[in-house]
Formats: C-alpha cells, structure tokens, sequence
C-alpha cells in the first residue's frame, strides 16, 4: 500500500466514525430535548442550550462532512478530465476547500460531543 492509499483509507475510516458520533449525538440530544421525565424538568432549562449548540454544530459537522465528500469528488472529477496525476493536487481552490470541510467536521463534531457530555453531567 502507499502513503497515498494510507491517507485515503484514514480519512474514510474518519469520516465513518464522526458520522457514528455525530448520529449518536444528534439522536442523544433530541431525546433529552424531548424527554418527559418529571426528574429533568427542573434541570432542563440550565442545560437546554448547552443540548441545542450540541444539536446543531452536529448537523453542521454533517454537513461538513458532505462538503467533504462533494469537493472531493469535483476535484476528483477535474484531475480525470485535465488527466491529472494522482499525487497532484488538481483545481488547488477546490482542494483546499477539501480539506478545510476535512478539519472543520471534526472539530465541530468532538466539540458537539463534548458539550452532551457536559450537559448530561449537569443534568445528572
């Protein structure tokens, strides 16, 4: 294997497991959202927009993740037409670009994570 077909793999391998954090954080969130238990009202309201910023920098993080794949995929998509090598960078804006959804899924998900876990530390 190269260095090359390395990265490739880490970086699905990433992306697999944010997906799973970020699906386990979202559906964790609406359940405390929406929960009906008497025990978590009164500790509801000082935890509720810790929950909702969890909520919606997941989604974000997924969204991330699907800007990802897509300028992946047009940069892909140019090397083959312009018969670019694979090691070579391609359109360099949409690489770039690339790699910034690449770094900012992630930071937007484990911030998303820590911050249901510091809300459901607060509620317990």
């Amino acid at each position: 294997m190269s260095e090359l077909d390395n990265l490739n793999e880490f970086s699905k391998k990433i992306g697999e497991t944010l997906r799973y954090v970020a699906f386990g954080v979202i559906a964790t969130d609406f359940a405390i959202l929406t929960a009906k238990i008497d025990f978590f009202k009164d500790k509801m309201t000082s935890v509720s927009q810790l929950v909702l910023w969890s909520l919606g920098l997941s989604i974000l993080g997924l969204v991330c993740d699907y800007l990802h794949s897509l300028f992946g995929f047009i940069n892909s998509k140019y090397k083959y037409e312009k018969q670019i090598e694979e090691s070579e960078i391609g359109n360099a804006p949409i690489y770039h670009l690339g790699y910034l959804f690449f770094y900012l899924k992630q930071l937007l998900i484990i911030v998303a994570a820590i911050l249901l876990i510091f809300s459901t530390w607060k509620i317990i």
